[in-house]
């Protein structure tokens, strides 16, 4: 994939993961590479990995998610 070195400066000199932005029509809007301590996840698999080792999410009053 062509990804224009405008849209992220350097890419030539980078590795990692990339996270790319795309719109419908395939075209490549923006991304960026991702810094070492950083994922991407979804909230519900982000709340379930976190109940399995016995930690949790809370609100701003407390509650659980």
């Amino acid at each position: 994939m062509y990804i224009p070195e405008e849209l992220i400066p350097g890419i030539d000199k980078l590795s990692g993961p990339l996270l790319i932005n795309r719109n419908a029509d395939g075209i490549f809007k923006a991304g960026r590479v991702l810094r070492g301590n950083e994922f991407v996840t979804n909230m519900p698999t982000l709340i379930e990995s976190l109940r399995l080792v016995g930690l949790y999410i809370v609100d701003s009053e407390g509650n659980r998610l």
